[in-house]
């Protein structure tokens, strides 16, 4: 996973992906049958991952606009350091033209799906509870949001400074006021 996340799909040679795994390229290819298989396997993985570490707070029970700014501010606080300059795996497959390949599209859509439902779920129960106001447009603001994230991410990779990703994230849960 992490070779495909430092060089992306055609970067990421069989050396590199030997290299990353400690597998000869032969094993690899019996495992999985090519690259390709590879890369959406590690998407997959990718997807879990970054579920659990930065969507688990807005997919909790008792989610609601804290875990919004929890999610963002944990967004942020990742663009300064080493693993989070990569940016986000699916995020830069997006960009590159394997993403038009059907399974691998479908899991960037299977993940922003995903971020989409957890920001709509914590704007559902922020409303609920007074924090956003009740003529809250949810889907809108849940799109609004994962775009929000996309951006954080696309950033990071690019070497954003950390004042403007934090910027970001402020501003994007103030505008839920």
């Amino acid at each position: 996973m992490e070779a495909f996340w430092k060089n992306g799909f055609h970067e990421a040679s069989l050396s590199t992906l030997e290299d990353a795994t400690g597998v000869g390229r032969r094993s690899l290819l019996n495992t999985f049958g090519d690259k390709r298989s590879m890369f959406i396997e590690a998407l997959k993985d990718f997807r879990k991952v970054a579920a659990t570490r930065f969507l688990s707070p807005m997919e909790a029970d008792d989610a609601g606009l804290e875990a919004i700014r929890e999610t963002l501010d944990r967004l942020a606080a990742e663009a300064r350091t080493e693993a989070g300059q990569f940016g986000c795996l699916i995020c830069n497959t997006a960009r590159e033209p394997i993403a038009e390949d059907p399974d691998v599209n479908k899991q960037i859509w299977l993940y922003f799906g995903r971020i989409e439902r957890a920001f709509a779920k914590a704007l559902s129960a922020a409303v609920d509870a007074g924090d956003v106001p009740n003529d809250t447009d949810i889907a809108r603001r849940a799109q609004s949001l994962l775009g929000t994230l996309v951006s954080l991410c696309t950033l990071a990779r690019a070497g954003a400074p950390s004042s403007m990703t934090d910027n970001i994230a402020i501003e994007a849960i103030e505008q839920l006021r």
